[in-house]
């Protein structure tokens, strides 16, 4: 395949290294951009009972020993795997991307956002196909990083995590990115993993690096305020009745106070269902903003313009609260990083136009931000 070349600068507040060969500069930075797919290959499962000491004892033992691929299609640009991680509730299934010819990488964990997300970044169930992720992961390997994305709990291949019994709520999502992001730790030849949460699932790497540091933060369009603003202004500034809007409140002050909801208008089932409430209940009152000031590790907050989901009022608040982290603007770009306006109609049809290309500019500024904090 040939190369792409971009010439489109990014806004950046802090000082950043271009990637490699481009040097050290302030606000901008280029680099070449270049696409290559090649296939798969299957790792067996890492099976075990579960046991938080007996699934870390397991994931050393994967690092000190290279376990052979029942099969493997591997070609110039990269190779990739299929990791199964075990959970209390079944397996979680990811994709592992690792560069070809490269003995020693970092890694990035992607982290999905809201609802039955795939590792890809699609949502069969509405309709949705952004191949986002899958996009991220062939990006960064062609700058020599490895990733591992993975179907949510319930979701894709990870059906056997959903337990139906066992209620939802925030810390499942959370320990599953642990649970990940050692299993991404212990694959042979990746010498750091760093965290990288879109959307929600910013919040979740923020709280699964609390209780295990990753080398470096990367939150691309997440939230800076609680859950509860954050659907609230959502519902507000879309086209549905006012009414509908203040129900949607009144039924999150009760969630928030941890009462369940019967009375649901039907134009609010699908957001507020009997199902979703224990999660609901956990996450409503969550507030980013807060939850980062904690962490004292490299962090790098990515906010487009266009975001009809998040805004920068979300990059200003995770700022503030740590006040090191490197923010990257990308002007006229949109929740699932395509560069559109900022018109409901258009901007939403992104969502299902997967040959898109992403922002020129995301790749160079992930990049610049691994290759300075990578060992």
């Amino acid at each position: 395949m040939g190369i792409e070349r971009i010439d489109r600068p990014y806004v950046l507040f802090g000082w950043a290294r271009r990637p490699a060969g481009f040097g050290l500069t302030p606000y901008v930075n280029l680099g070449p951009h270049q696409r290559r797919r090649d296939g798969e290959r299957e790792m067996p499962s890492i099976r075990s009972s579960c046991n938080k000491a007996l699934v870390i004892a397991w994931l050393l033992f994967v690092n000190l020993v290279w376990v052979s691929p029942i099969y493997a299609r591997v070609g110039p640009a990269w190779q990739e795997t299929v990791l199964k991680i075990p959970t209390p509730q079944g397996e979680l299934v990811g994709t592992i991307t690792i560069p070809a010819n490269v003995s020693s990488m970092p890694a990035v964990l992607i982290v999905a956002g809201s609802g039955p997300t795939d590792r890809d970044g699609n949502d069969a169930r509405y309709g949705l196909r952004t191949d986002l992720y899958k996009r991220l992961a062939e990006d960064l390997t062609k700058a020599g990083i490895a990733s591992l994305r993975y179907d949510k709990r319930g979701v894709g291949a990870s059906t056997s995590a959903e337990a139906l019994e066992v209620p939802l709520v925030l810390d499942t999502y959370v320990q599953d990115v642990v649970l990940a992001l050692q299993a991404a730790e212990a694959v042979r030849g990746i010498n750091s993993v760093f965290l990288l949460g879109h959307s929600e699932g910013g919040l979740l790497s923020i709280l699964a690096a609390h209780q295990h540091p990753p080398r470096g933060l990367i939150l691309l369009e997440s939230q800076g305020r609680s859950m509860a603003k954050l659907i609230s202004e959502q519902l507000h500034a879309a086209p549905i009745a006012d009414n509908l809007k203040l129900r949607a409140d009144e039924i999150m002050v009760e969630l928030q106070q941890g009462r369940s909801v019967t009375d649901i208008p039907t134009g609010l089932q699908a957001l507020f269902a009997p199902n979703l409430q224990a999660y609901l209940k956990s996450i409503l009152s969550v507030d980013p903003g807060r939850e980062i000031a904690h962490l004292r590790i490299p962090t790098l907050i990515i906010q487009g313009t266009t975001d009809l989901q998040t805004s920068m009022q979300d990059a200003q608040r995770l700022h503030a609260g740590n006040p090191d982290a490197t923010v990257v603007v990308l002007p006229g770009a949109n929740h699932v990083l395509r560069d559109v306006s900022a018109d409901r109609v258009p901007n939403l049809a992104t969502y299902s136009k997967p040959d898109l290309p992403l922002d020129p500019a995301l790749l160079p500024a992930l990049v610049s931000f691994i290759q300075t904090h990578a060992p």
